[in-house]
């Protein structure tokens, strides 16, 4: 099993700059993945018109078509809200996962499975959500490899 590199400095600080390659393409990961949501939510303005006519459609003529525009406008207004909060959390994990953070990896990993949870709702079918579910899951992934495990541990060490 390969170990964790240290460094011969015993500068702690020094020592901490040392981040292993898993955590560092994971961050990159988390990164990548907070942009795919953003970009996610964006690309489903595109189905804007089609959401509209099937609220129309599924309340049976009891909504204006204003009424229906307005509750499509609620409803993606929300979307973005929580997918922005849901980015934003990301980032703010993510840089701290990679400070050496252990209670940032557990929210990340959290924050990915309640990204599964979302993703088997409406958007199981868009690609792009598709994609943020899965390169999520291998950010995850990383940050739960030895070499990640053995830099938690030792941050949990430094002062």
């Amino acid at each position: 099993m390969p170990s964790y590199p240290t460094s011969s400095a015993s500068d702690p600080a020094e020592q901490a700059a040392i981040v292993p390659k898993e955590v560092r393409i994971s961050f990159w990961i988390w990164v990548g993945t907070a942009v795919l949501m953003l970009a996610s939510v964006f690309s489903l303005l595109d189905d804007r018109e089609r959401v509209t006519s099937q609220t129309l459609e599924q309340m049976g003529g009891e909504l204006s078509r204003e009424e229906a525009e307005q509750v499509v406008s609620m409803a993606f207004t929300m979307i973005f809200v929580m997918y922005g909060i849901v980015a934003l959390l990301f980032l703010l994990f993510a840089f701290k996962a990679k400070a050496g953070r252990n209670w940032a990896r557990i929210a990340l990993t959290v924050v990915a499975a309640l990204n599964l949870m979302a993703f088997l709702g409406p958007n199981s079918t868009h690609v792009l959500s598709v994609v943020s579910v899965l390169v999520s899951g291998v950010a995850v992934a990383l940050l739960w490899m030895p070499n990640s495990r053995e830099y938690f541990a030792q941050a949990k060490r430094r002062p």
